[in-house]
């Protein structure tokens, strides 16, 4: 599966144990590297949607060394989680394989838009009038 490596000098579950300083299930957890962008909060909705709520994921992003993210990529993978270690790696995979992070997630239409008309002011596209209006109410609202 792309983006996904497991590193053999990991422990896995009947390995685990609590000296991976990272690790905020105590040592009782999987983890791996994940290469390819995604959204966390959705990510931990999709899996307790196919694995239940005892599932549980911790992601560390990867950060230079001034404490600033990275772009997700093979030499800087995002570090992965799963509790508890006896989770069905295999299943965790398969969910993480056709997630597609969708950057709006969690957000309400009305913050949606926002979002969207941020982005568009920044790239320096042309706004239409109704998005002039629009974004001067947003400065306006503070």
């Amino acid at each position: 599966m792309a983006g996904l490596t497991i590193d053999d000098s990991e422990p896995m579950p009947d390995e685990a144990d609590t000296s991976d300083p990272k690790c905020p299930f105590r040592g009782d957890s999987q983890r791996f590297t994940w290469s390819r962008q995604l959204e966390i909060g959705q990510l931990q909705d999709e899996i307790t949607s196919a694995l239940g709520p005892a599932v549980q994921l911790a992601a560390f992003f990867p950060l230079d060394g001034d404490g600033d993210p990275l772009a997700v990529d093979a030499q800087n993978p995002i570090t992965l989680y799963v509790t508890p270690s006896s989770a069905d790696l295999a299943a965790v995979k398969q969910v993480l394989a056709v997630h597609k992070p969708d950057p709006y997630y969690g957000m309400t239409d009305e913050q949606k838009t926002q979002a969207q008309l941020r982005e568009k002011i920044a790239s320096g596209q042309p706004l239409t009038p109704e998005e002039t209006t629009a974004a001067l109410q947003m400065l306006i609202a503070g």
